[in-house]
């Protein structure tokens, strides 16, 4: 099973950083500060917006990291476990003492990658494509391509 998440992850960090610098899309940040000259007269720019977290990642948005990854790691973990209730905990660095519940894989996988949209990193069209990506692979070795 390790072997497999491991694999998984691994196959998911190539994918979306060959597709981030494929479509080249700009972050929140970049399009709320250049908003001026997006050619929409409906559009005001502000030059000092930040996202929540206070900064952005350096690399184009598309497609969000955080979907691809949980979506591929909750892929392989309830195709190990099935999708039997599965109970969690989760922590974080960023916020000390905040325990996260989950009881499902995809609760895990939907909450990591809707969190990067609350804190101003993506907009939500980055997140659809991306969520499914795992899900798209063959599930057995008999599937022909």
């Amino acid at each position: 099973m390790f072997a497999l998440l491991n694999l998984t992850l691994a196959d998911e960090v190539i994918a979306f950083y060959d597709s981030k610098y494929t479509y080249n899309l700009w972050r929140p940040v970049t399009a709320i500060r250049a908003a001026a000259a997006d050619g929409n007269p409906d559009t005001a720019a502000d030059p000092t917006w930040l996202p929540q977290a206070g900064k952005t990642a350096a690399d184009p948005s598309y497609p969000g990291a955080h979907a691809t990854i949980s979506a591929g790691a909750a892929f392989v973990l309830r195709s190990v476990f099935g999708n039997k209730p599965f109970h969690l905990n989760v922590t974080s660095e960023v916020l000390p003492g905040v325990i996260r519940s989950f009881d499902s894989f995809a609760g895990a996988k939907n909450e990591a990658s809707l969190s990067r949209i609350y804190a101003g990193q993506h907009f939500r069209s980055m997140r659809m494509p991306a969520k499914n990506s795992a899900a798209q692979w063959p599930t057995s070795s008999s599937t022909t391509s």
